[in-house]
């Protein structure tokens, strides 16, 4: 979708990550396996402490966006929250916690976003629809994750590949001013993917992690030796990202060759070329990659901290595009160009 009746910006960003703790420290203390994190690539992760809770983190990410953005709570219209795992509570709403937390004491739509990994990209494309069609001045939009024992295994790899980090991203999306603008987004789905990351399991009205963390490569296997080879999988998830960055710039009137730097989510150097790197025809230096390798994989928050960074560090970045790939399966794209 091209965003140009109403031009939109980037207002302001904001990051909170937590402490990095180092892969050499993990395995030291026995929490992570020798051969998997330093084998790929990874060579720290984000810890959060123990009481700390995503929504909390999503908090400070926000309040560092609106400081940046020239933006009050008062011209905050609607609030959306990506979230992969958990706020930090079930049958509670994280997005009026925001909003209270944030001081936008007004009438305020407020939507948690649950598009996986995709989330802040999923949540920047409503985002922009609600601002092109209704008065609003601005809107807020954050992802926040942390995955901790037992729920999650961050150091051995739920994929295969990846560390996750905690950490949160936020950005003020306006219809006034800003750092960028919104040139497109886009998003593509497959959702005969979807067992994949469901498994074997039935479904139950509850959450229960039966005391073993989430493995997403233990339910990937059964779907993987009885419906679709790893293969066609791969196939198909590369040309749905195809898909998602050719729509984007074909609804900007731009080529790859026009896009400057790339952040895609932090998955690890194997999956960042297979996915994106590789069949967009791009060399890893141009996207930030290396960033991730410090942080670790945050969940929905991997490109807002990546666009964040990009926009704060590298002036010469003229335009930026970001992608994100969400379990199910989503691929959302966003394509940025600096004011």
């Amino acid at each position: 979708m091209r965003w140009s009746d109403r031009p939109l910006y980037v207002a302001g960003t904001g990051v909170c990550l937590a402490p990095r703790v180092t892969v050499d420290d993990a395995i030291a203390q026995g929490l992570c396996d020798p051969e998997h994190a330093p084998s790929r690539g990874w060579r720290a992760a984000a810890v959060a402490a123990p009481d700390l809770p995503a929504a909390d983190m999503a908090v400070a990410a926000a309040r560092d966006a609106l400081a940046a953005s020239a933006h009050g709570p008062d011209d905050i219209g609607t609030v959306l929250h990506a979230v992969v795992l958990s706020s930090g509570l079930d049958a509670w709403s994280s997005t009026s916690y925001l909003t209270r937390k944030l001081g936008i004491s007004h009438d305020c739509r407020g939507l948690e976003i649950r598009a996986g990994c995709a989330g802040a990209l999923s949540a920047l494309d409503a985002a922009c629809s609600m601002l092109q069609h209704a008065d609003l001045p601005a809107a807020l939009i954050t992802a926040a994750d942390v995955w901790p024992l037992p729920i999650w295994d961050r150091w051995r790899g739920t994929t295969g590949d990846d560390v996750s980090g905690d950490g949160a991203g936020a950005l003020v999306l306006s219809r006034a001013h800003g750092l960028a603008r919104v040139l497109a987004t886009a998003t593509t789905s497959d959702s005969a993917l979807e067992p994949h990351g469901r498994g074997p399991d039935p479904l139950r009205p509850w959450r229960d992690y039966q005391g073993h963390p989430i493995s997403l490569a233990d339910r990937a296997q059964p779907f993987f030796d009885g419906t679709m080879s790893r293969r066609e999988f791969v196939t198909r998830s590369v040309d749905a990202v195809r898909r998602a960055v050719a729509r984007v710039l074909a609804d900007a009137d731009l080529t790859l060759a026009d896009v400057d730097r790339f952040a895609f989510q932090f998955a690890g150097e194997r999956p960042t070329r297979r996915d994106y790197v590789e069949p967009l025809g791009l060399s890893l230096e141009r996207t930030t990659f290396d960033l991730g390798l410090d942080i670790g994989h945050l969940g929905a928050a991997d490109p807002l901290v990546g666009l964040h960074h990009v926009l704060t560090t590298d002036p010469a970045a003229h335009r930026i595009l970001t992608a994100a790939a969400g379990g199910g399966f989503t691929w959302s794209v966003a394509l940025f160009e600096r004011t």
